[in-house]
């Protein structure tokens, strides 16, 4: 049996994990938790991350990938991907490793739901996006880097139930054409 692969990607704020959860609970399957938010708030308090965390974060992330399959039911969704670990590691840092950039190109998934910017940016302290205009141009690099690599992907956007619904069609559309 294969099992069908759904990213949901996008920064921070977007309701990544609030899809994730729905859409698990929804086809009665599991899905792959964000292990940075984990390891972040394992570190002291005050103590910044620096690249090497970072490579940590995507090492266990991947792990926690390969495990899930088996405890996939048919389909399974990841809470982001090696996407963001690029494109975070870029941006804090200028560089990524490039263990990192390896995965990024290797790792195959079948479909990529982009989170659209339209929902209020919420506090917390492992965020650090707030302003419009950073959420957007973050969206325009996933966006570009979906694209750059022939992804398949849709951007999911509205309120509440309007996004599982929106990506629950989607996800039919896709099995109908693509299975």
């Amino acid at each position: 049996d294969t099992i069908f692969k759904v990213v949901i990607l996008g920064t921070e704020s977007t309701g990544k994990t609030t899809l994730a959860q729905q859409l698990a609970d929804s086809y009665q399957t599991v899905y792959v938790e964000e292990h940075a938010r984990l390891y972040l708030n394992d570190m002291n308090e005050g103590e910044e991350y620096n690249s090497e965390d970072l490579l940590n974060i995507a090492q266990a992330q991947m792990f926690l990938e390969d495990i899930a399959i088996e405890d996939a039911n048919e389909i399974l969704f990841y809470d982001t991907d090696i996407t963001v670990l690029k494109i975070w590691s870029e941006e804090r840092f200028g560089y990524c490793d490039p263990w990192i950039l390896e995965q990024y190109m290797e790792r195959e998934y079948d479909l990529y739901f982009l989170m659209d910017v339209d929902l209020e940016w919420e506090a917390d302290p492992l965020r650090e996006h707030p302003a419009e205009k950073d959420r957007k141009r973050l969206f325009e690099l996933y966006k570009t880097s979906l694209e750059s690599r022939n992804k398949r992907y849709a951007v999911i956007s509205g309120q509440g139930d309007n996004r599982l619904k929106k990506a629950q069609s989607i996800i039919f559309m896709h099995q109908m054409l693509y299975s």
